[in-house]
């Protein structure tokens, strides 16, 4: 029996074979895995750069209630159910089941002129801070 013209493959070329295509797949596999974490953490710090805008929005938007009340902008925050602290007042608020705590500084820098400083918190993101002036007369 003469073996000079063999066709096919053996089972060591399908091994091997097979081997690289495991290591592609897994590759590939893990390049989909970073993508997809890549992806869910951007969409988490877009909705904090969301939230953090709409919240100095909303004080600028409302500026001619506030300023209008008694005790200026810290009374219209405790009547929009923000918590009054040292310096300071916060807020948590439930978007999509993702809590953000929103912490307000507020202080006059100049006659009439508040700066206000927004800092917006996640469990597993770094805070996000938006520093904003706005005229407080």
């Amino acid at each position: 029996m003469e073996w000079k013209n063999q066709k096919g493959i053996s089972l060591v070329e399908v091994m091997v074979a097979t081997g690289i295509l495991l290591l592609a797949m897994i590759f590939i596999s893990n390049v989909i895995i970073s993508g997809i974490k890549s992806a869910k953490l951007n969409k988490e710090r877009l909705e904090m750069v969301s939230v953090t805008t709409s919240v100095i929005e909303e004080i600028k938007g409302n500026k001619n209630i506030w300023q209008e009340r008694e005790g200026k902008l810290g009374g219209w925050l405790k009547s929009q159910g923000w918590n009054e602290g040292e310096e300071q007042f916060t807020k948590d608020i439930d978007i999509d089941n993702t809590k953000y705590k929103i912490t307000l500084e507020v202080k006059e820098i100049k006659e009439g002129l508040l700066q206000i400083k927004v800092t917006t918190e996640s469990s597993g993101l770094t805070p996000m801070v938006i520093i904003t002036k706005t005229r407080g007369d």
